[in-house]
């Protein structure tokens, strides 16, 4: 996330669904429980992302307690480095709404393989140190991290995008030899050996 699917209007949308006090614009993203949407929330006239479960997971008990639970996870987080939700949607159709998360991202400031001027890197590194460091304050830990999933705000100061991609610390451990991101960005004790994963795991 996010990557431009090509949707821009609303008859373009992949879902057919309403919810209340948001209009959906198009698709940004997904993952394994939900697509996420730029949209807007109509009261405030604020832009802001928006997912949705799945259309197929709207029956499955186990996928809306999963929805549900990562609401709860999330919902508490209030940290710069780190993206904010701002409402929920628990009737109907399943909604989490948070700070719009759109272009730059650090992905595209990488583009062309060219190296970041050295100010930049650092405020870049040292936000998303920041913003890990929060989330282990938290009990938690970033799954997922890769270039793609880190927004550029307009003082150049990054943000952690969170949904699927923050979990409980203590489940990082049932991640060990699995492959769940760019094998690029992967932390070598992830995917195999003796080492332990842990708090450095994220980082």
């Amino acid at each position: 996330m996010p990557r431009d699917y090509g949707l821009s209007t609303t008859g373009d949308l992949p879902v057919s669904v309403h919810v209340p006090g948001y209009r959906l614009r198009r698709q940004v993203g997904e993952d394994s429980l939900g697509l996420w949407f730029d949209a807007e929330q109509r009261s405030l006239e604020r832009n802001v992302t928006l997912k949705l479960l799945r259309p197929q997971y709207e029956m499955h008990e186990g996928a809306r307690g999963a929805f549900l639970a990562e609401m709860e996870r999330l919902a508490p987080l209030a940290h710069p480095n780190v993206l904010r939700v701002l409402d929920s949607v628990r009737e109907g159709t399943l909604a989490l709404v948070t700070e719009r998360f759109a272009p730059p991202t650090l992905e595209n400031l990488l583009e062309g393989r060219k190296p970041l001027e050295k100010a930049r890197a650092l405020v870049t590194a040292r936000g998303i140190a920041r913003g890990l460091a929060y989330l282990q304050s938290k009990g938690l830990a970033h799954k997922n991290l890769t270039p793609r999933l880190v927004q550029i705000l307009d003082d150049g100061e990054p943000r952690l995008a969170t949904f699927r991609n923050v979990l409980p610390a203590a489940g990082l451990g049932a991640l060990k030899g699995r492959l769940v991101q760019d094998a690029n960005y992967v932390a070598p004790e992830q995917v195999g050996g003796d080492d332990p994963i842990g708090p450095r795991t994220p980082v």
